[in-house]
């Protein structure tokens, strides 16, 4: 499965347009650089609170996406790693959940089944 990331597709969109008004890069976890043209300088800047927290809600957000498995519909895959769970729905496509890891999670691996379901308790 091929990968689109943010910057890829502001520099195709640069490309695409002709002219270039911002390239965004990641410089580290909170601080954001982009390319100004006009000073031919890359200027720095961390973004609020608020849109790190409405960029990680939409990465984590529930997406269908393309999954190349084998796998019968229904099945979990869980990726502890990238913190995502897949619900396979068959003809190549699944539904991708944003999910939390615990310490005990990142020692999973493998195949499981399934053993016991149950409501999570309501008081």
């Amino acid at each position: 499965m091929r990968r689109i990331t943010a910057a890829s597709l502001a520099l195709a969109a640069l490309v695409t347009a002709g002219t270039s008004a911002f390239l965004t890069t990641k410089a580290s976890a909170e601080e954001l650089k982009f390319f100004d043209p006009s000073t031919k300088r890359w200027i720095s800047y961390r973004p609020s609170r608020a849109a790190l927290a409405e960029e990680r809600r939409k990465k984590f957000a529930r997406q269908e996406v393309a999954i190349d498995t084998q796998l019968p519909a229904g099945t979990l895959i869980v990726d502890t790693n990238a913190r995502y769970l897949y619900l396979v729905e068959g003809s190549g496509k699944a539904m991708r959940y944003g999910i939390g890891v615990g310490r005990e999670g990142f020692r999973w691996n493998g195949q499981e089944k399934i053993s016991r379901k149950a409501e999570w308790p309501g008081w």
